[in-house]
């Protein structure tokens, strides 16, 4: 699958023997339309609960993601000109 539209980032699927729980991940797409924040002492409650870390992204798929991301987000909207006929 091919990374052809800004909007959207693919993630290639996770074995069962890299992922922390055992079960793998299939391919996953990233919507950098649908983007959300988590707040820094929600993520340190949740470690004190018991949440651990499945996985994680490793080099070149952490810079081409938040390349990717920069690139989406630093778009400029212009106008359209009309053409002269």
């Amino acid at each position: 699958m091919q990374n052809g539209d800004e909007r959207f980032h693919i993630l290639p699927s996770i074995a069962k023997t890299e992922d922390a729980q055992v079960e793998g991940f299939p391919d996953l797409a990233v919507d950098f339309k649908r983007i959300f924040a988590i707040p820094t002492d929600e993520l340190y409650f949740r470690l004190t609960c018991g949440t651990r870390r499945r996985s994680f992204l490793v080099p070149p798929f952490l810079q081409n993601l938040s390349n990717r991301f920069g690139y989406y987000f630093m778009r400029v909207a212009l106008p359209e000109t009309p053409r002269n006929p």
